[in-house]
């Protein structure tokens, strides 16, 4: 063999793309990792007024509560409870129809402390589909007596 034409052959492996996977394995597992430790389960307390005004309730403002079983209640100003909603659905549909006789309708949402926040939200988010433009929350109405 002569040594002119010998050539020595490179053995190697070309390192770039298998790097290039590690950092994006890396990478993603940094960042979906701690996500999965979270909890939603974050249990909240509304902070308790410190002033001692009476809210202004007008007279056309509308009640919707949200009670400790889960019912929701829609009323007046001189009785809050009079007529039981079955669903946030029902509850948009039956504020569309007195938003038509009541434009200018001011609602105060009332969430007992017991429920969820996702479920005054959802409450929230119905009066909001009806087209009600002024929506109050109303914070630690028994000390209002």
């Amino acid at each position: 063999m002569n040594r002119k034409n010998y050539k020595k052959s490179l053995a190697t492996i070309d390192m770039t793309p298998l790097m290039d996977l590690t950092f994006m394995l890396l990478i993603i597992f940094v960042i979906t990792v701690p996500a999965m430790y979270y909890k939603s389960d974050v249990q909240l307390t509304p902070p308790e007024s410190t002033t001692n005004d009476k809210m202004k309730v007008e007279e056309n403002s509308l009640f919707v509560e949200l009670d400790r079983d889960g019912q929701i209640w829609i009323g007046d100003a001189n009785n809050k409870r009079s007529r039981s909603i079955a669903s946030p659905f029902d509850l948009t549909t039956e504020l569309k129809n007195l938003h038509d006789t009541k434009p200018d309708m001011v609602v105060f949402l009332v969430g007992d402390k017991n429920r969820k926040y996702e479920e005054v939200i959802e409450i929230a988010n119905a009066v909001q589909r009806a087209g009600v433009d002024t929506l109050s929350l109303v914070f630690n109405p028994e000390k209002e007596k």
